[in-house]
């Protein structure tokens, strides 16, 4: 059987890297397995040393890049080479007959996202399987629309292209009930493909480096007021070091380290080696889950429906710091016992959605 994965694949981003690898090498069981290589440039221009425009948004990027160029540089050749060499990425050919597939996945990441994807934040078709002879039964598995909320002619639109696809299923509870109701048929809820490989999978395929010290490390998108309350306060309790790999100028939060050339080896490595993490990231959080780490996830604002839905599947939703009150009352230590079986129970029934859906009528 060959599958074809349309997903976010080439961006100087982590987790939009590594979910695309893990679903790429989950999706093996089934078949031989291509990402078809569509370069949506409103992501890709992430990879260009120095991206170039007109707005004034452009021009303080472009300034930005120039002042942390080399780092920059060091990031983004470390993520094409990864891209290149680790990811059975086969360039798309607006010409070439995709009926040679029989199968096409559309996900993860917030594919489904119109703010994410598009300057103009409008749908893009390539990521509802729009391919040349597109004669493949089509999938979802784990796509996201973020915190989006759905226009009545976005709905419309949603409904006629995912008519088409035999079974659908996203990575929010939230997402797959209010999808549910737009398409009119169930919209399945399951896990984000970095949790569908365990933590020696992950370990496995990178090249490990031995831990020097014990430090807290620091992986955030936003800069709060809240984020910093929760460095300071774990910092002080745990007299530990604070990373924090960014490729930003400046951390921004009062930390150690600021590591700003990390390619996805590297960022494997931090989190492997982390004493306890910091993180209001969604895939920062998925990688403290399953690397068993003690971990916080502070609140990121509308955007913590991702965080919620999974660590409230795991019972870990006391991780989430909302206000400076949970900082104080959050436990150092978590027991993983239960989360852990919670956790293998939903990669089974996630797994299972994969084989249901690749089951040929």
């Amino acid at each position: 059987m060959k599958i074809g994965l349309m997903t976010i694949h080439n961006a100087n981003n982590y987790g939009a890297v590594l979910q695309a690898y893990a679903l790429k090498e989950a999706l093996k069981e089934f078949g031989e397995v291509e990402i078809i290589g569509y370069d949506n440039r409103h992501i890709s221009i992430s990879l260009d040393f120095i991206r170039f425009g007109f707005s004034f948004h452009h021009l303080l990027g472009m300034c930005k890049d120039i002042c942390r160029l080399f780092p920059r540089i060091r990031a983004i050749r470390k993520f094409n080479e990864f891209i290149n060499n680790q990811m059975d990425v086969v360039s798309y050919d607006e010409n070439r007959d995709y009926s040679d597939l029989d199968f096409c996945i559309a996900g993860s990441d917030q594919i489904w996202n119109p703010s994410c994807i598009s300057a103009d934040k409008k749908f893009n078709d390539m990521y509802f399987l729009q391919l040349n002879n597109a004669k493949f039964t089509k999938v979802s598995y784990a796509s996201s629309c973020g915190a989006h909320n759905f226009s009545v002619l976005e709905e419309d639109y949603l409904e006629s292209k995912l008519s088409s696809f035999k079974s659908l299923s996203v990575r929010e509870k939230s997402t797959a009930e209010n999808l549910t109701r737009i398409v009119g048929r169930k919209v399945s809820h399951v896990l984000d493909p970095t949790l569908l490989l365990n933590k020696d999978e992950w370990l496995s395929r990178f090249v490990l480096e031995d831990k020097k010290e014990d430090y807290i490390l620091l992986y955030f998108i936003k800069k709060t007021p809240l984020l910093k309350a929760t460095v300071k306060y774990f910092s002080d309790k745990l007299k530990l070091k604070v990373i924090t790999v960014n490729q930003g100028l400046s951390a921004g939060v009062k930390v150690d380290e600021h590591i700003r050339d990390a390619g996805p080896n590297d960022f494997i490595n931090l989190f492997n080696n982390a004493a306890f993490v910091i993180t209001d990231s969604f895939h920062g959080t998925t990688f403290s889950v399953n690397f068993h780490k003690n971990f916080v996830a502070v609140s990121p604002g509308p955007n913590v429906n991702r965080i919620q839905s999974l660590l409230t599947i795991l019972n870990l939703e006391n991780r989430i710091m909302h206000t400076e009150k949970d900082i104080i009352s959050a436990n150092l230590n978590i027991d993983y016992v239960e989360p852990n079986k919670l956790l293998i129970d939903q990669v089974a029934l996630s797994k299972n959605y994969l084989k249901t859906a690749f089951v040929i009528d």
